[in-house]
């Protein structure tokens, strides 16, 4: 048994899921601004949005294995709950919505 659990990079993680939101946010953009909701376009932002909570999942889950300061658990939490908020305040119409499971 360790004493203290082993040091990890999660920078990789933030980075993947960076780009992971800022790829559903601009097809998001895209599919508003067009007007285009069609079921294929809904379910490539659904697939979108489960990939990147794999990445968060992913990050989370070697957060808990990890030693980590508090102030990197809570800058992970907030945007977290921000990013949550984004989704459920967007105003996409209902067709739109990947809030719903």
């Amino acid at each position: 048994m360790r004493l203290f659990p082993k040091e990890e990079s999660f920078f990789e993680l933030f980075e993947t899921l960076a780009e992971k939101i800022e790829e559903g946010g601009s097809f998001f953009l895209e599919m508003t601004r067009g007007r285009n909701y069609t079921a294929a376009r809904v379910s490539r932002l659904k697939e979108i949005e489960h990939e990147a909570d794999v990445i968060a999942h992913r990050t989370y889950e070697r957060m808990h294995k990890t030693f980590l300061t508090p102030s990197i658990a809570k800058i992970f939490t907030r945007w977290s709950i921000k990013w949550t908020k984004f989704w459920i305040t967007s105003k996409a119409p209902p067709s739109a919505c990947i809030c719903t499971r």
